[in-house]
């Protein structure tokens, strides 16, 4: 079948399909770069949260056991005010994101 008409059309949905697969490659471009950043900022908090709660922790440690003039009973609300602190942090963070788990496999 050699009808103009119909060679016409389907060269023209070849190039829309060509050009539909180009925009599907830069928008998965994209896609990639946007998930690695992403996880780059979580990878961030997480460790944010880790190296805080590290922290508090030297800190009573130091507060409570090296400084004379300080013991448990100073220490213990500030130790607690601070680990509370972190924590609501960190779950507010988890609620905020709780929906933008990965799908991909």
């Amino acid at each position: 079948m050699k009808d103009p008409i119909i060679s016409e059309e389907l060269f023209s949905k070849r190039i829309t399909r060509n050009r539909l697969d180009e925009e599907l490659k830069q928008i998965a471009t994209e896609e990639e770069k946007i998930a690695k950043a992403a996880k780059k900022k979580t990878n961030k908090y997480f460790w944010f949260f880790w190296v805080a709660s590290g922290m508090q922790l030297g800190a009573s440690y130091h507060g409570i056991y090296n400084v004379e003039w300080l013991g448990w009973d100073l220490v213990e609300p500030l130790t607690y005010t601070s680990s509370m602190g972190v924590s609501v942090f960190f779950m507010w963070y988890m609620l905020r994101n709780r929906g933008l788990e990965d799908t991909r496999n």
